[in-house]
């Protein structure tokens, strides 16, 4: 659970980590040993039972055609580039959540235009339906993918951002977070990310404990640039600016990796608690050392010292642009994975960003302070979550944070209009002749030509190999490439016999 060493140069390429296969068996005697056993396994499987069809065999009467044609049809879940999905909650004037209300009593508006609403389910986690089945451990892969999907599960992630939390700050907000953790139901599945973590190191899990250890060790390294690892030497004698830039790149990447990756385990909500103290690309004068391991200059720690450039204007709104491109790479990212973020200021509140030796005048101090806070509101508020801001006591927003993904409406829709822009398109949720307060992310980021470009240059059609190629292809494959996983279970099945379930992937 400790911070890792970056494998790869940046925290940009942590996005492609999930792709990344962690098993590497090789050996021919392993490879020997696993096929025996699987011949084994089928034959045992297909004696035991009438039918040895499927993936998933088991003792089971052949259905007549009018069984199949009277059998329910299983769910569709729509996908695709134009299909939008909203995370809707609702509650009444005691804030409390409203939970008879049907697809019938919505009305969604894609940038004021009402849209025809496809999917609609409520979600709702009670502690009855908390305690049903036991609470399986989280072992591998199979068991996070299996476990997450369970609709009386709750997903959350920790983003300890220390790029951006100063050390007596991430010392404050250790025992909230640690309360917060301990609150959790036993099934719920947490997981803890620094900006430099890489995805195939982040595991989803049920051990409470390990993520409370984890945050335990936690320290902030705001303005601290003595580097730790391999990545931090390559720009460690860079300016304080260019670092302070480098930083904001590798923790926004390493967020929207996050909500990528909890995206991709299931369509219902997901909740990312990103400590940071905000985020800005520009500092004051008196904070700009041209290198940024060594000391700062006496002289320049003076309220009254500017930087002298007469484009200084210029270079605000530059840095003030470049931040506000990431910041929509991660609201684009966050609202397409149904991932909501709930931002925790571990300065309370604040009343300064720098300390008073750093010299930094009233006026730059408090435009920095408020500059950062209103990125954390910004990140909340475009991804449905909740910023918790200016206040000593984080433990309501957190709770809230809980609330929030118990109980909700999942809504979808295609969208009329199907927007390629690459722009912002506005969302509204109502609910009409209902006195109810409602809730849901402000809209979404359509994705651009040159997206859409993209995803029809890898969803074309491969050209069907010939049969030298396809031969040649498995030559040189890896020998762990052709290994399986597999599940086998027993039950008690008809006439005495005994039901054997057989799973590979």
């Amino acid at each position: 659970m400790s911070q890792p060493t970056p494998r790869s140069g940046t925290g940009r390429q942590s996005e492609n980590a999930i792709m990344a296969s962690n098993r590497d068996r090789t050996g021919h005697e392993a490879e020997r040993s696993m096929r025996r056993w699987v011949f084994l396994t089928i034959v045992l499987a297909w004696v035991s039972t009438p039918s040895g069809q499927g993936q998933a065999a088991s003792q089971e009467p052949e259905a007549t055609p009018q069984q199949a044609q009277d059998a329910p049809q299983q769910p569709v879940f729509r996908t695709g580039v134009n299909f939008v999905r909203v995370d809707v909650i609702v509650t009444d004037d005691d804030d409390n959540p409203v939970t008879e209300l049907t697809i019938d009593d919505f009305e969604v508006y894609e940038d004021d235009q009402l849209q025809a609403l496809e999917t609609f389910q409520l979600v709702q986690i009670t502690p009855d339906s908390l305690i049903d089945d036991p609470v399986r451990p989280i072992r591998n892969e199979f068991d996070e993918e299996r476990e997450a999907a369970r609709p009386d599960v709750r997903l959350f992630a920790i983003f300890l951002d220390d790029y951006h939390v100063r050390l007596g700050a991430s010392l404050r907000v250790r025992e909230p977070l640690i309360e917060f953790v301990e609150s959790l139901a036993p099934t719920d599945m947490v997981g803890i990310m620094y900006p430099l973590t890489s995805l195939v190191d982040l595991r989803m899990t049920r051990n409470h404990a390990a993520i409370i250890e984890e945050i335990k060790r936690f320290q902030g390294r705001k303005y601290d640039y003595e580097p730790r690892n391999q990545f931090e030497f390559q720009y460690a004698r860079a300016p304080a600016m260019t670092v302070e830039q480098i930083r904001n790149e590798v923790s926004l990447t390493g967020l929207r990796a996050l909500v990528t990756r909890l995206g991709g385990l299931r369509e219902g909500r997901k909740s990312v608690i990103l400590v940071s103290e905000g985020f800005t690309n520009i500092l004051p004068p008196q904070m700009r050392r041209t290198d940024a391991t060594q000391l700062a200059d006496p002289r320049q720690q003076n309220p009254f010292v500017t930087s002298g450039n007469p484009r200084e204007q210029a270079m605000q709104m530059t840095a003030d642009l470049s931040l506000q491109t990431d910041l929509q790479r991660l609201f684009d990212g966050a609202n397409r994975a149904n991932t909501s973020i709930y931002s925790l200021d571990p300065r309370g509140l604040a009343s300064f960003e720098f300390d008073i030796n750093e010299g930094v005048s009233f006026g730059s101090d408090r435009n920095t302070l408020n500059a950062t806070i209103n990125t954390l509101r910004s990140i909340s508020e475009t991804t449905d979550g909740y910023a918790i801001v200016n206040t000593n006591d984080p433990r309501q927003g957190l709770q809230r944070a809980v609330r929030d993904a118990s109980t909700y409406y999942l809504l979808g829709y295609n969208s009329a209009d199907a927007p390629a822009d690459g722009k912002f398109h506005e969302i509204k949720v109502r609910v009409p002749g209902h006195d109810v307060e409602v809730r849901a992310r402000r809209g979404f980021w359509a994705m651009s030509p040159e997206d859409l470009e993209r995803i029809e240059r890898t969803s074309a059609a491969p050209e069907t190999p010939s049969e030298v190629d396809l031969a040649l292809s498995l030559l040189g494959a890896r020998r762990n490439q052709r290994f399986v996983q597999t599940w086998i279970g027993m039950g008690q099945g008809d006439d005495g016999l005994t039901r054997v379930t057989f799973v590979w992937r």
